[in-house]
């Protein structure tokens, strides 16, 4: 809330004080929730011991792995189409060669063909090896969400996980046609 008070910024109390972007704002002290989760644990360890492998590389080695990460040439996913042939829908991802066994595939559940962003993305599982141009991710996805109605927006993300390190995820969406 915008107060009309001397300036001040910190912690008083319960209370939490500091200048915003139209006058001094004063709230209620949140202390973010950290469930610890065995999942978070695991990934938080995961990440301090690549971070302490990171370190103790010499600057040489990490210039030459950059380079050869720069060098890298993937076949990730390009695009998602949905068919729906005689009420059987199918969803492939459009992949010009094998994106391999290390490409992650997340989806979210159907949406309304009227959102323009997803952010819940669950794993579905690695991709399929690619038939005629294209990997066959129906069975991961009605696994997990069963099959998408007739109109809806279906969200899929795809992204290369090798040796502890992820590749930006790319984001692709179709709507299961009639």
């Amino acid at each position: 809330m915008k107060i009309l008070d001397i300036p001040q910024s910190g912690k008083r109390g319960l209370n939490v004080s500091q200048a915003g972007q139209f006058g001094q704002v004063s709230r209620a002290l949140a202390i973010p929730s950290n469930p610890r989760t065995a999942s978070q644990m695991t990934v938080r360890t995961i990440l301090s011991r690549v971070a302490a492998r990171w370190r103790v590389l010499q600057e040489a080695q990490r210039a030459a792995w950059m380079a050869a990460a720069k060098e890298a040439k993937s076949t990730t996913p390009q695009g998602l189409v949905i068919t729906n042939t005689a009420g059987v829908v199918a969803l492939k991802l459009t992949c010009p060669g094998n994106p391999g066994e290390n490409t992650i595939v997340r989806a979210s559940a159907p949406v309304s063909q009227g959102r323009e962003s997803c952010n819940d993305f669950r794993i579905l599982g690695t991709c399929p090896a690619p038939a005629s141009g294209s990997a066959d991710i129906t069975g991961l996805y009605t696994g997990r969400y069963g099959v998408p109605t007739v109109g809806k927006k279906v969200y899929v993300r795809a992204n290369q996980f090798i040796d502890g390190w992820e590749s930006l995820p790319v984001t692709f969406w179709a709507i299961v046609p009639a």
